[in-house]
């Protein structure tokens, strides 16, 4: 098992593209990798990488709080969402 940081085309690191955009812990990003949108809350900026915690997927929140764990932010396009978005979609899953 590696510790190395994946890094997306052009060698930006996941920290580095949350600094550049403005979003830092507690920001909520969205985005969808094809199979419907994830919203994750930040939780944590280090020097490469960034925590996060899944907080609705398809369209609904998650009902119990899930693992906050390492993202890999080069999978999807990431744009902010507000905290009344979030609000907005129905509870229910996980």
């Amino acid at each position: 098992m590696s510790n190395e940081v994946m890094m997306p085309v052009g060698g930006t690191s996941d920290a580095a593209t949350c600094r550049s955009e403005g979003w830092g812990v507690g920001t909520l990003l969205a985005g969808d990798s094809g199979c419907g949108e994830t919203v994750i809350v930040v939780t944590a900026i280090g020097e490469e990488a960034i925590l996060a915690r899944p907080v609705s997927r398809k369209g609904v929140r998650y009902a119990h709080p899930q693992r906050e764990g390492h993202w890999v932010l080069c999978y999807r396009d990431w744009y902010e969402v507000s905290a009344e978005y979030l609000a907005s979609l129905p509870a229910g899953g996980g």
